[in-house]
């Protein structure tokens, strides 16, 4: 039977991957009159190149917990946002059982100068062991969207490009992903998400293959607009365990950037233990408050 071996999950905002003097960059600066209280002690150079420095370890940190377990598979949980699940056909979870698949960092497109080429990948994917989740959730009562094949220009999505170039950038681990709606209403509930978690740990353990699984989620934490206290209420949850506070979060708190925690709550539910939270760092980068709060967890 197949084994979960591990789980993880990292965010992926593109302040990972540009330095930090270059953050203001990324979004406008908004005018004075926009300005939050201590935000110009948050976008200092020095606070910015600390925060970025600390996202940095924890980027480390999960790669060599990664490493440590060394998987057959990751199966990697992901929001799209129109890049493969458009708006002729928006399932709220979909996995990808192509043979192959491409897949990019993709932080040119923020307009940061040549420098930021875009990274692309080729990744092996366990097409049995997603086929065996499909058909197995399908008896759990979940009906799960499948394709072969990708739409978007560079393969996957930046939710499953970045963590994959963090964690897997000389592709030695095969994958599966499966793209989570978390942007565009209709959207699953955070209870349906705990729910989706339950069936897919059952669905993987009870694949007749011998794979050691590693369980990845990817996004989050609260952006555009950081909030601080969502996210340390949230990381609370995570490290003890309470997939009931996580099914009764407000949806209508759960939108724009803050939606991905979905991924969160999916890969939380996989597990019966507490998670172990190794870092976070809210990443201001304007005066309004804009900018990502990262995070960095296992299990």
């Amino acid at each position: 039977m197949a084994q979960i071996v591990g789980r993880v999950a990292l965010s992926h905002g593109p302040q990972l991957y540009v330095p930090s003097e270059l953050w203001p960059n990324i979004l406008r600066r908004e005018d004075a009159e926009n300005e939050k209280p201590g935000m110009r002690e948050e976008t200092t150079p020095e606070v910015m190149l600390r925060r970025y420095t600390a996202c940095q370890d924890g980027l480390d940190a999960i790669h060599a917990k990664v490493d440590e377990l060394n998987p057959d598979v990751i199966v990697l949980i992901g929001d799209d946002q129109r890049e493969n699940i458009l708006a002729d056909n928006t399932p709220p979870f979909l996995i990808y059982v192509g043979d192959e698949v491409d897949a990019s960092t993709r932080v040119a497109h923020y307009h940061l100068g040549d420098e930021f080429t875009d990274t692309i990948t080729r990744y092996r994917v366990d097409v049995d062991l997603g086929r065996s989740v499909i058909d197995r959730l399908l008896d759990s009562g979940f009906d799960p969207a499948w394709s072969t094949q990708t739409r978007h220009e560079q393969g996957l999505g930046h939710a499953f490009g970045r963590p994959l170039h963090t964690t897997n950038a000389d592709a030695r681990y095969a994958i599966v992903p499966i793209m989570v709606n978390t942007y565009y209403p209709p959207t699953a509930s955070p209870k349906r998400c705990v729910e989706f978690g339950r069936a897919l740990a059952l669905a993987l353990e009870g694949h007749a293959g011998s794979q050691r699984v590693l369980v990845m989620a990817s996004g989050g934490l609260s952006h555009l607009v950081i909030d601080e206290q969502i996210d340390r209420e949230f990381l609370r949850a995570v490290e003890a365990h309470d997939l009931d506070y996580m099914a009764a979060m407000d949806p209508d708190v759960l939108v724009g950037g803050t939606s991905e925690l979905r991924n969160w709550i999916i890969v939380a539910a996989t597990s019966e233990s507490a998670g172990n939270v190794i870092d976070y760092q809210p990443c201001y980068r304007t005066l309004s408050g804009v900018g990502c709060a990262m995070a960095f967890a296992t299990w």
